[in-house]
């Protein structure tokens, strides 16, 4: 039988270790619970055939088709995982004030499109 005095985790509370779930410890630490959304861009794209009577028109149809009905996710090119949100709490998503995400969480982005449907 394992004596837990001998291997000196006698007085050892299990605390949650953010890697691994829980860990043994001998030292008091105060823990939170922090719920935390993750993100990832993933592009999704169609491939469709316009007729019109320049290059701009057809790309202007392009933009403007709103039927996705045939899109492809490309898994092979997403986006880095970044955070994209921070609650306090355990399962507290979108529940009272959000925290601030620290800057080395963060990831700027912007997405420009190609041709403006304007």
């Amino acid at each position: 039988m394992l004596n837990l005095e001998s291997a000196g985790i006698a007085n050892s509370r299990p605390t949650p270790h953010p890697a691994r779930g829980f860990s043994l410890s001998n030292e008091e630490t105060p823990s939170c619970n922090y719920t935390i959304e993750t993100t990832y861009h993933l592009p999704v794209y169609r491939q469709g055939t316009y007729e019109a009577e320049s290059l701009a028109e057809a790309c202007r149809l392009a933009v403007e088709d709103d039927d996705w009905d045939d899109d492809t996710q490309d898994h092979e090119t997403a986006g880095e995982t970044y955070v994209s949100g921070i609650w306090s709490g355990a399962d507290s998503a979108y529940e009272g004030e959000a925290l601030p995400i620290p800057a080395t969480s963060r990831r700027q982005f912007s997405a420009r499109p190609i041709i403006s449907a304007n």
